[in-house]
């Protein structure tokens, strides 16, 4: 009986110094912000497209998204390869044509949270816009917050 207590409280310590290791390396994770914000982007972009597929009816034709005020990279848009629908550059969109996405004004709170806000518009009476906390937390980004800015 005594041996089986010990056993139990040995493996509960190991399991809290692992835990506890684990904190102290994730807190010291260096984070090289340029290279994080297409991270950040393409949580909000994603959030967009599942807000706009909420409150906007019927489907769209295509997203065309633009990240930090600037069409998105070959790279950056690979990641939405073979979504449906397809999601293509903003210097492509016309009124009409699809839902224009935009993920913009992105400040650095500190290097584990930041603000950045989103937007989609597919015609003038069909479009909103949030504003977003994205934390890291165990290693990656995560949206911890939604604020919605407005709608029409």
């Amino acid at each position: 009986m005594n041996r089986t207590i010990l056993i139990i409280v040995g493996l509960a310590c190991a399991l809290l110094t692992a835990w506890g290791i684990f904190w102290i390396f994730e807190d010291k994770e260096n984070i090289d912000r340029t290279a994080e914000e297409p991270n950040i982007c393409e949580i909000i972009l994603r959030d967009q497209m599942e807000l706009e597929k909420k409150w906007v009816t019927g489907q769209t034709s295509a997203y065309f998204i633009q990240i930090l005020g600037n069409d998105p990279s070959d790279e950056f848009l690979a990641r939405f390869a073979g979504h449906q629908p397809p999601v293509k550059k903003s210097f492509q969109w016309s009124q009409h044509q699809g839902t224009l996405l935009k993920a913009y004004d992105l400040k650095w709170l500190s290097d584990k949270s930041v603000e950045i806000r989103g937007s989609y518009y597919r015609a003038s009476l069909c479009a909103g816009g949030c504003t977003y906390l994205i934390i890291r937390k165990w290693g990656r980004w995560i949206l911890k917050d939604t604020y919605n800015d407005w709608i029409s």
